[in-house]
């Protein structure tokens, strides 16, 4: 209760200075005059349905709770949903509902990963279900959902055809035989029973809310036909359900104001219809924890399915997160905020929750590779914050600072325990098929992107946008896309020698066309580490090289063989472009010598997280710095160099001792070989394969040394 209490004081101050900074951008005017035109009926009618809603969000914990293997009573289930949306309303939602339910269901038995699997179930289904209604919304408002090739469509194709061939190669080849026996589980009457139940559940839920705001949008604009204000108020709500605003405040407010306005409600009466909701929204959950308090009753022997079988959700996602991990950090997309575009890797989410599965499960009792690897971390976490808040009373802040360094980083540390998570749960086991998930799904890209520009060159006509040079994978930049390549390179010690070469010169020829000076340097030390440590022969390497050139001279001449078959070959060049370099070049130069000079001018502590790009733009596009090291002298000065470089020095020296005997130290020397290389003209710090990976193997000590088993080596 004393974390509860704390959790609820600081989210309490967060929720009064983001309330704050909302007041001021609101026009109190035109809100209150459209609040003074609701009347009673209305508005007790929106929180009689708004409680029928709590209610069935009641009845649907209940029910997840059964399905999961963790059965509550039905009083248990209303205070947690209770305490959580409360919770939530004053926090950043997801995470606040899961504390609160924490501090309850704790004492009930239920573990902490059990509770995330139930907050996610939900979560999930509200999301899937509510973008199916919004979908009929919307094509109800706007007669159609347009989808232009021309206008991103090619791209969007190209990524979900891109991704589905990666996981059937994955399955084909690697986790397929294991998941296999857990979706003939999965595919039973019982199952599907409980999830078409718990999705029915979800969409009455939907259907209450969308009653409560038709029953306030009526009343303030009664000349808006009751069809257009379910179809708006079905879109409004998909925006509420996404768990990335703050309980649904803020994006809940803009869609309203932006789809109702699309049925003629005006701004302010959008938004005080939103606000109305949020507020009766908060009192029904508030009713429901009265109701909770006063009743007696238990419930939890006749909760639905509590048989003998169930299915251990929580055991299944301990393999499959950090499994998916693996296949979706490859992804990263841009996703359009209005002003600007925001840069999303697809395995951020996962990365989210399988570091909270492993905390909670694991985090008390984790013994790390390196000694003291959690005091390093949080002294950088320290040093990040630190620096934030330098920078912030220097100069305010900025996207960059804020989002990509600051929340970045802890995202970051997800990426870390996910990786951990699948050694904590198989160990030996469970390292290896980590890296074979791993180096598939890069090897699959470099051969699907292969096919692609194949295809261009022997005169296939391809839309627009879905081939651009140089290449960068699934990853927007070209040297993001080479980094996750060298790091499946760099998980090799953890395979089969028989499956080396093949992997190896995949993933080189998609090096190659990646047209990266830095990666391509890199790899000629790390093949190099690769022939020392006897992962591969000296003869392997060469072989896999000679492949390479064949494959390119192959690429190259393919328009002139299919001049014969009447054809055109595509532009897209496979050889090295020096052309293209000159900006990119004087844009680095330009970045570490006015990084540098930062450094010059704050040594020690640094100029602050985001100084340097929020004065250096180059024809209007902010510049960062394009070396790690500099940048953390730059903005964090040599206390926040020593605290990130220390580690790594310490972790270096360790297991570059041990490299002989132990597969995992090879893995991590080589990982920290080439982000040492690389990092000096690039910035990958908080490059997501990174971390993943050094997650896996600085959590792999203790299943290494109980089993003792010793991975397959040449030589």
């Amino acid at each position: 209760m004393r974390s509860l209490r704390t959790f609820a004081i600081g989210a309490v101050t967060v929720a009064l200075l983001l309330g704050s900074l909302l007041l001021t951008q609101m026009d109190f005017a035109a809100i209150a005059g459209a609040a003074s035109q609701l009347t009673i009926i209305p508005l007790m009618l929106a929180a009689s349905l708004l409680i029928a809603g709590a209610l069935l969000a009641v009845l649907r914990l209940w029910c997840i709770s059964a399905d999961i293997g963790t059965p509550l009573s039905f009083r248990d289930a209303m205070l947690a949903l209770s305490l959580g949306q409360i919770a939530g309303a004053i926090s950043v939602q997801f995470f606040g509902q899961i504390a609160a339910r924490a501090a309850l269901l704790g004492r009930r038995g239920i573990s902490n990963s059990a509770n995330i699997v139930m907050a996610t179930y939900e979560r999930a289904a509200a999301v899937f279900v509510s973008a199916g209604m919004a979908t009929c919304g919307a094509i109800y408002l706007f007669g159609k959902l347009s989808f232009d090739i021309e206008q991103g469509g090619a791209q969007f194709l190209t990524i979900v055809a891109g991704m589905t061939c990666i996981v059937i190669a994955g399955a084909a080849t690697v986790w397929g035989r294991y998941a296999l026996p857990i979706i003939r589980e999965l595919m039973t009457p019982k199952v599907a029973k409980a999830v078409f139940r718990n999705a029915l559940l979800t969409m009455l839920i939907q259907f209450c809310t969308a009653g409560a705001y038709v029953m306030l949008a009526h009343n303030l604009s009664p000349d808006t036909t009751i069809q257009n204000l379910i179809a708006a108020s079905l879109v409004v709500m998909f925006a509420a359900s996404l768990p990335i605003s703050f309980s649904g405040w803020g994006l809940r407010e803009i869609s309203a104001v932006f789809v109702l306005g699309t049925v003629g409600i005006a701004a302010a009466v959008a938004l005080t219809i939103s606000i109305a909701i949020g507020a009766l929204a908060l009192i029904a959950v508030i009713f429901v924890a009265g109701a909770a308090v006063v009743s007696t009753g238990e419930l939890t022997d006749d909760t639905p399915g509590s048989g003998s079988q169930r299915f251990e959700l929580t055991n299944f996602l301990k393999w499959a997160l950090p499994i998916a991990a693996a296949t979706a950090v490859f992804f990263q997309i841009y996703v359009p905020t209005g002003a600007t575009n925001l840069s999303v890797n697809l395995a951020d989410p996962i990365a989210v929750l399988g570091g909270m599965i492993f905390v909670s499960e694991y985090g008390r009792n984790a013994q790390w590779r390196l000694p003291g690897l959690p005091f390093f971390a949080a002294i950088a976490t320290l040093i990040l914050f630190l620096s934030y808040l330098h920078g912030y009373v220097d100069f305010g802040s900025n996207h960059w600072a804020s989002v990509n360094r600051l929340l970045g980083w802890l995202i970051v540390l997800g990426y870390v325990a996910t990786g951990a998570l699948v050694v904590a749960k198989g160990g030996e086991r469970g390292a290896v098929l980590f890296a074979k998930a791993f180096i598939v799904t890069a090897a699959s890209i470099v051969v699907f992107w292969a096919c692609i520009i194949f295809a261009n060159r022997i005169g296939v006509v391809l839309p627009k946008g879905v081939l651009v040079e140089p290449l960068a994978g699934f990853s927007q930049n070209r040297n993001a896309f080479s980094f996750g390549l060298l790091m499946a390179i760099c998980a090799l010690p953890l395979v089969l020698p028989r499956q080396r070469l093949a992997a190896f010169t995949i993933l080189a020829f998609g090096l190659w066309v990646s047209n990266s000076f830095a990666a391509c340097g890199s790899l000629v030390v790390v093949a190099g580490l690769l022939v020392y440590f006897r992962i591969m022969s000296l003869r392997a390497v060469g072989g896999a090289t000679l492949m390479v050139a064949v494959a390119v001279a192959l690429f190259h001449f393919a328009p002139y063989f299919s001049e014969y078959f009447g054809a055109r070959g595509g532009d897209f060049n496979i050889l090295v472009n020096f052309s293209a370099r000159e900006s990119s070049n004087l844009e680095r130069f330009i970045s570490l010598q006015g990084g540098f000079a930062l450094f010059l001018q704050h040594p020690l502590f640094g100029a602050g997280l985001g100084q340097f790009i929020e004065s250096q733009t180059i024809g209007g596009i902010p510049l960062v710095i394009h070396s790690t090291p500099i940048w953390l002298l730059a903005e964090t000065g040599i206390v926040g160099l020593l605290a990130f470089a220390g580690p790594a020095a310490w972790l270096y020296v360790r297991e570059f001792a041990r490299r002989d005997f132990d597969p995992i130290s090879q893995v991590i020397v080589l990982v920290l070989t080439t982000f040492a290389i690389m990092s000096e003209v690039h910035e990958l710090m908080f490059q997501r394969p990174l971390w993943l990976l050094l997650g896996v193997a600085l959590f792999s000590q203790a299943s290494i040394k109980s089993s003792g088993t010793v991975l397959p080596r040449v030589g």
